[in-house]
């Protein structure tokens, strides 16, 4: 797979800046909301529509590994929709480049959200770890859009460490939801949260697992395949699909044009 200097699937920056109390950035707009937002409104998402999601997140995470990142902190909070209904993921806060020679993290933490990381991080021994946390956290998410839950405990109501030593544990309750098993998508999840992190799937397994035999992944690259779901805007700016939430009072200072420092200003290319 063929990769760029710029991904469609990664929110971009336009600019940076700072004075000398913040630090902003100018991010691509996503009109649609985040991920979580869709989940929350339909309690669980549609074979197709899962189906799309998770493979344009795929994309995103296989650019970011192809310049050597790990993300590590794949959730559907993470990831918001544009206007054209396309997946940016965002918030790289957690992510850390990977030694070229060894493929693990360089610094790495325990970082992550609780619910999502793979069991390398959760033993609680600082378990060196690549870029296989991402494709955990894939299977994660998938299973979260197709079920409505995460496969290890409710993150807002179960204690981390009960979530953990079901992570551990890697025993997934499959339940009996329909076309999970018959559409290749149990396969692949399993494939996808292998406790083992040198026995994962990767971008490579995805590409050829039965779940996606009719996708063309090029098509999807270019994103030639229409969304399944397009977000209504009445304007431009148009927030209707973020929840709204209470500002922070943080100090704010009054800022001229020369006050700002644009030494560091960061362009796309």
């Amino acid at each position: 797979m063929a990769t760029s200097r710029r991904c469609p699937f990664i929110v971009h920056m336009f600019h940076c800046w700072q004075d000398d109390v913040h630090v902003y950035m100018l991010l691509e707009y996503a009109a649609g909301g985040e991920l979580y937002n869709r989940l929350l409104a339909k309690k669980r998402l549609p074979l197709n529509v899962v189906k799309f999601y998770i493979a344009e997140i795929a994309l995103a995470l296989q650019f970011l590994h192809s310049q050597g990142i790990a993300y590590r902190d794949l959730k559907p909070d993470n990831v918001v929709i544009d206007d054209t209904g396309h997946v940016l993921l965002c918030d790289f806060g957690l992510s850390r480049p990977v030694d070229p020679r060894t493929g693990l993290v360089v610094n790495a933490s325990a970082g992550g959200s609780t619910s999502y990381k793979a069991p390398e991080i959760t033993r609680g021994h600082q378990e060196p770890h690549g870029i296989a946390v991402d494709w955990w956290a894939l299977g994660v998410v998938c299973y979260e859009l197709f079920t409505g839950k995460t496969p290890f405990g409710n993150r807002s109501r179960d204690a981390k460490y009960e979530i953990y030593a079901k992570i551990n544990k890697g025993k997934i309750k499959w339940g009996k939801v329909k076309g999970m098993e018959t559409s290749g998508m149990k396969a692949m999840l399993q494939g996808l949260m292998e406790s083992d992190q040198l026995k994962r799937w990767n971008f490579d397994n995805l590409q050829t697992c039965t779940f996606y035999e009719e996708l063309r992944w090029e098509q999807l690259e270019k994103k030639a395949i229409e969304p399944p779901w397009v977000p209504e805007l009445e304007k431009v700016g148009d927030h209707s699909h973020f929840q709204k939430w209470k500002e922070p009072r943080y100090p704010v200072k009054k800022l001229s044009m020369e006050a700002l420092d644009y030494s560091n200003v960061l362009k796309r290319q």
